[in-house]
């Protein structure tokens, strides 16, 4: 079986925990299937031949779109590298995340789609993972979006907010809720991160700036205060802090000018999975990054966010803390009324809480699995 990954590479480390969740689960189910990733230039091929995956060659560029560049290659150097051809794709999974609502452009939907209506004249199945949704006041944004999730086989959004903007669309065919699905990913542990457990773990997101509809300066400015008092806050309950890393090169710089001159360490790691092992053994966390956050509550670590989208505000309620929302308006009192649940005597039943939603949230990942393996194995 063939099954290429849409929509997740490495560099963003959620993503790549969407794409590990997905080779986990469907070598549960199929030991020999083979893993395929979209390289549309020399850089994601190579990146994709190291990490051992199979490839799907495409050009994109202004209104060209070709899909299979196998077709000009010879068959012997197609195998020999890894090369697969379009039509011989058995399932794609799309783990984009993030990518059809206003906050994009359009053609990030129209792009997929025409690819989507490719694979579905060869029987292949389309599968939309969870993922945040919408909004869709873009005319654009909604045709394209409801064309794709209408050749798709199935469609799950992974929050209420993201359902009520696909709802509008007037689908004919049914969209599932379901949440992360990452939030089975087991996490992994090495010696070398030992001395960091019980500390407190800030993980900042670039996008929080980048993504600001208003002055970006300000933003960046209310931010780096926000993250700079939480410090404050905790290195006044004697407890150490530390900035992980978890994506890469704009999230390095932007935790750099968070620290500024002060004595804080920085924790840069490509794996996903120690990542996740860092988080585990912290004592709080307070971040930017979703996956990172996932990876927090799923865990059942007192957790905090700042948010750019919507996502953020129905993660936390999924997990039944709504209070760890944060925004950059908020004054040092109000920062440190919340921040303060993690030494108050509400701590014990907000994690308690935490716990009890993160089993019911993994139930149903595992039934949203058990669903994704039906349409599989059907024959429509």
């Amino acid at each position: 079986m063939l099954v290429e990954i849409y929509g997740a590479r490495f560099t963003n480390k959620g993503a790549e925990m969407m794409l590990l969740s997905i080779v986990e689960k469907v070598r549960e189910w199929y030991p020999s299937a083979k893993f395929v990733l979209n390289c549309s230039n020399i850089d994601e091929y190579n990146e994709a031949s190291k990490k051992g995956f199979h490839k799907r060659l495409s050009f994109k560029k202004s209104i060209i779109n070709i899909s299979d560049l196998s077709i000009l290659i010879p068959s012997f150097l197609t195998k020999k590298n890894k090369i697969v051809k379009n039509k011989n794709i058995d399932v794609v999974f799309d783990a984009s995340g993030f990518a059809y609502g206003d906050q994009w452009t359009y053609k990030m939907a129209k792009s997929f789609l025409i690819q989507v209506k490719r694979w579905r004249k060869n029987n292949t199945k389309v599968i939309l993972m969870p993922q945040a949704f919408g909004p869709f006041n873009n005319v654009k944004n909604e045709k394209y979006t409801k064309a794709l999730i209408e050749a798709s086989n199935l469609t799950f959004v992974r929050d209420k907010e993201s359902l009520k903007h696909v709802e509008k669309l007037n689908l004919s065919t049914n969209v599932k809720l379901s949440p992360d699905f990452t939030i089975l990913l087991k996490n992994k542990k090495v010696d070398k991160y030992d001395y960091l457990s019980g500390k407190i773990c800030l993980i900042p997101n670039f996008k929080v700036i980048s993504t600001s509809k208003v002055d970006k300066t300000l933003t960046e400015k209310k931010y780096i205060d926000l993250f700079n008092n939480a410090i404050d806050f905790f290195q006044a309950q004697n407890k150490d802090v530390f900035l992980l890393n978890h994506e890469g090169e704009k999230d390095l710089q932007l935790a750099k000018k968070i620290i500024g001159s002060k004595k804080i360490e920085i924790v840069s790691e490509s794996d996903p999975l120690l990542l996740k092992g860092i988080i585990a053994s912290s004592s709080c966390v307070l971040g930017s990054r979703f996956h990172g956050l996932v990876s927090s509550l799923s865990q059942g670590i007192l957790s905090f966010a700042v948010g750019w989208s919507h996502k953020y505000e129905m993660l936390f309620k999924d997990f039944g803390f709504s209070k760890g929302i944060l925004n950059l308006e908020m004054d040092k009192i109000e920062l440190f009324n919340h921040l303060n649940i993690r030494y108050s005597e509400e701590y014990k039943s907000v994690i308690s809480e935490i716990n009890i939603n993160s089993k019911l949230l993994k139930l149903k990942v595992e039934e949203m699995w058990d669903e994704i393996y039906k349409e599989i194995n059907s024959k429509n």
